[in-house]
């Protein structure tokens, strides 16, 4: 025997809450999941803590044996100590200090130029003419903050060119947007060596690539 139920049985239950569609672009693209972004890009990733500047002044004066520690934990990922060893080497050697800083200082003054881009042999094109001028113009006009140890164009460039003696030089990119929602790159700073290392070759998953890895929570150690 058929049985005559409401057209309505035969449908999913009847959600009460209302669903909102997302807010997308005639593109495709999720404004809100490209606004978050953009705020991740404007927050500072690495934060400050009073224990950097301490840690800075931690065993000056090291027998052969704990630099030779030192030096091994870096083998195996943990860069924190060695940068730390450098600095002091560096702040107790007044010679070295001076050479490393004429060095660096003399690489960031050079006379840096954008070049538009254009194949060999050809002009390069009105746009990226225009392009080159835009990257050149956003070079000279980042405004660090020096109270909070930032870097504009030649500071990076010499920050970079310390790394050659450090080791390693990784420094973060601080974003500035602009009235129109672009965004530009308002100053650089160095990141402590605690927000970056190498895998640990005695990890269990010591089989992933060996490639210099970003630490979000700054932890002590790779």
């Amino acid at each position: 025997m058929n049985e005559i139920r409401p057209v309505g049985s035969a449908l999913p239950p009847r959600r009460d809450s209302l669903v909102q569609a997302a807010d997308v672009s005639p593109g495709g693209i999720d404004v809100v999941q490209a606004r978050k972004r953009l705020d991740v890009l404007t927050s500072p990733y690495q934060v400050p803590r009073s224990q950097d500047r301490m840690l800075e002044y931690f065993e000056r004066d090291q027998v052969p044996a704990h630099v030779r520690m030192t030096l091994a934990s870096a083998l195996n990922g943990d860069l924190v100590h060695q940068q730390l060893l450098f600095i002091a080497m560096v702040d107790t050697w007044p010679k070295l200090q001076k050479n490393i800083n004429e060095i660096a200082r003399l690489v960031s003054i050079a006379p840096w130029k954008v070049h538009a881009f254009a194949r060999r042999g050809e002009k390069p094109k009105a746009g990226a003419e225009k392009l080159a001028k835009e990257v050149e113009n956003l070079m000279w006009t980042m405004k660090p903050d020096v109270t909070r140890r930032e870097n504009g164009f030649e500071g990076t460039i010499k920050a970079l060119a310390m790394g050659y003696y450090f080791g390693h030089s990784v420094s973060e990119i601080r974003w500035q947007r602009q009235k129109d929602g672009s965004l530009k790159p308002r100053a650089t700073k160095p990141l402590m060596a605690r927000y970056f290392g190498y895998p640990s070759g005695w990890a269990t998953d010591s089989d992933q690539e060996d490639r210099l890895m970003l630490d979000r929570e700054g932890g002590l150690g790779a």
